[in-house]
């Protein structure tokens, strides 16, 4: 009965044992694996550039990344959110070829650059990595809509489910 029980317990630490080694494991590969994942967060503004009574209105791409690795980057640009594929790329010589880890990117045109591009339609600003990735936020501005969308109101109905007066 004695050898009996110290079994048991040997068994208990053991798998006891084995299940740390396993999560350990885990955590390493998690680890491992964070670090290296693409974190690139771009985002458009537009603002005002020029000195005294010359002030022209530019559009700014801004590309920041969250990740810890380098980001090799092709272009910055623009797509219309109706039909993103076509898009119009910022071409500049000054055009960050690579964004270190935990930090940003970006690139600015005035309105009179872009004249032929329609601003009339819904725009999305996007970079293109080197690797023919294109990193966009329409994905996530989609989902959050989406999810708004889908919230009931006050009075218990989904928000865009109400009917006109």
């Amino acid at each position: 009965m004695l050898a009996s029980a110290a079994t048991n317990v040997a068994l208990g630490f053991s798998g006891f044992a084995a299940l740390l080694g396993i999560a350990s494991l885990g955590w390493n590969i998690l680890s491992w694996w964070l670090p290296r994942r693409r974190d690139l967060r771009v985002t458009a503004s537009v603002g005002a550039d020029g000195p005294g009574e010359e002030i022209q209105v530019i559009i700014i791409v801004h590309a920041g990344n969250r990740s810890e690795r380098p980001l090799p980057v092709g272009n910055f640009g623009l797509l219309t959110q109706d039909d993103p594929r076509i898009p119009y790329p910022f071409v500049a010589e000054h055009s960050p070829r690579s964004i270190d880890p935990r930090d940003a990117g970006m690139v600015s045109r005035t309105v009179q650059e872009l004249e032929s591009f329609d601003f009339t339609r819904p725009v999305v600003p996007f970079v293109r990595l080197r690797t023919g990735e294109v990193v966009t936020p329409m994905i996530e501005v989609m989902e959050k809509i989406a999810q708004r969308h889908n919230e009931p109101d006050s009075s218990g109905s989904p928000a865009g489910s109400q009917a006109p007066d």
